[in-house]
């Protein structure tokens, strides 16, 4: 097959028709009468573990009422993808993007924003710019939608070799992978804990929850009880990260303390602590899935890139 990114007028208008297909679900949205569209939109650092907590959460909403997206899967509606990725090793992915049509990304969002009926979304991006991510906010909430958002925090150094491992995985696996240039992940690092608390101190969203890569919520936030619960110590029970498809918790489940500037020191430190046990936990990951549960129900795959990076 043709390794030859360029699109043809045709070819593009069935690129968009077939990433519009897959990303409408099959079944009907789930909701009680009056109840609003939710948009769970999850954030952080490329190979912070944003996949895994996204299908985790599609999973617990219901995969055949509920809308799933990803930027970095438009790649895969180009008809000649795994050709270009096979030829250009490292540069693939970003060869795939730039030949894409430029409309796809926002015909996207607007056919899950506007299209009827609303389905239930969750999207992932890292969401670490802050008019990058209030530019995702309104786009729902202009729509009727309830509008959360997740942080998955991770030191560094855990998304680095995150980076490394899926990249030489899926070469292993299937001939090729998607590689993320560091310097991008180094900006999102950078700027998602501003971000996350621009959000958070400014009632942007309806919900912000940070957890942390193994399904522990450190910090949790909602406008229907503004009281923060955070934790910077591990949780004494496992919560996994499905906990955010929850309706917002009564009064009596947040606590009675935690005002912005503990919200975003106690967030903060759950991006920046380093984790020797995570990290070496993560080397293992796709070698010994089975010995994380969520992992067994999920299989591993690739964690986003920066996805549409004007989101």
């Amino acid at each position: 097959m043709s390794a030859d990114p360029t699109l043809r007028w045709d070819e593009q208008e069935g690129t968009l028709r077939r990433r519009l297909e897959k990303l409408t679900p099959r079944g009907e949205p789930g909701r009680g009468p009056g109840e609003q569209p939710r948009a769970i939109l999850i954030g952080g650092q490329q190979a912070a573990g944003k996949t895994t907590t996204q299908k985790l959460v599609h999973r617990a909403l219901g995969k055949e009422g509920v809308a799933s997206y990803d930027g970095d899967d438009n790649a895969t509606a180009h008809p000649r993808y795994e050709a270009i990725m096979r030829a250009n090793g490292i540069h693939g992915q970003a060869i795939v993007q730039h030949n894409l049509p430029s409309r796809l990304h926002f015909a996207c969002l607007q056919h899950l924003r506007t299209g009827e009926p609303k389905y239930d979304v969750v999207a992932s991006h890292p969401l670490q710019r802050e008019d990058w991510a209030k530019g995702w906010v309104d786009g729902f909430r202009d729509n009727g939608y309830r509008v959360s958002a997740v942080y998955i925090a991770t030191n560094e150094s855990n998304s680095l070799l995150g980076i490394a491992n899926r990249y030489q995985q899926d070469r292993d696996d299937r001939g090729y992978g998607r590689w993320v240039d560091p310097a991008w992940h180094d900006e999102s690092y950078t700027g998602v804990p501003q971000t996350a608390h621009a959000l958070e101190s400014q009632g942007y969203v309806d919900d912000i929850y940070v957890v942390n890569r193994d399904g522990h919520t450190c910090c949790t936030r909602t406008t229907a009880t503004p009281m923060a619960r955070c934790s910077a110590r591990r949780a004494p029970r496992r919560r996994s990260s499905t906990s955010v498809t929850a309706r917002p918790p009564p009064r009596s489940e947040t606590g009675s303390s935690g005002s912005p500037t503990t919200w975003f020191n106690i967030a903060t430190r759950c991006f920046r602590r380093s984790n020797p046990t995570c990290e070496r936990r993560w080397t293992r990951r796709y070698d010994a899935s089975s010995r994380d549960p969520r992992l067994a129900r999920t299989p591993a795959s690739s964690h986003p890139t920066t996805g549409s990076t004007t989101g």
